[in-house]
């Protein structure tokens, strides 16, 4: 099992894109990073906490295939919403603030 979760964790890897232009700032990079920390000994590698390792994989996952991007924009066009009239957000996190007194 521990080899099925490394291959998935390193096709993550390989299908996560890597930004030149953000040296020590790359998410791509520093998963390559954690990847390789966390599975040192490849196919051998024991994981003590299986159930913690697969959530991880998914959220990257679910990340690195827009699944969100897609979620959101579905619901925008499901309820007719336009984003310039979308909720602006100010001084985050301690307070929201609506644009526009109408939504509709």
């Amino acid at each position: 099992m521990a080899a099925q979760r490394y291959r998935r964790f390193m096709k993550l890897c390989e299908d996560w894109p890597l930004d030149d232009t953000r040296i020590g700032r790359d998410l791509g990079a520093f998963l390559r990073q954690r990847v390789a920390q966390a599975f040192r000994e490849g196919d051998n590698t024991q994981v003590y906490e299986p159930v913690a390792c697969d959530q991880m994989w998914d959220s990257l996952s679910r990340l690195n295939t827009s699944y969100y991007k897609e979620k959101v924009l579905k619901i925008i066009f499901f309820f007719d919403i336009i984003p310039s009239k979308l909720i602006k957000v100010a001084n985050f996190p301690s307070r929201v603030e609506p644009q526009d007194e109408t939504l509709g």
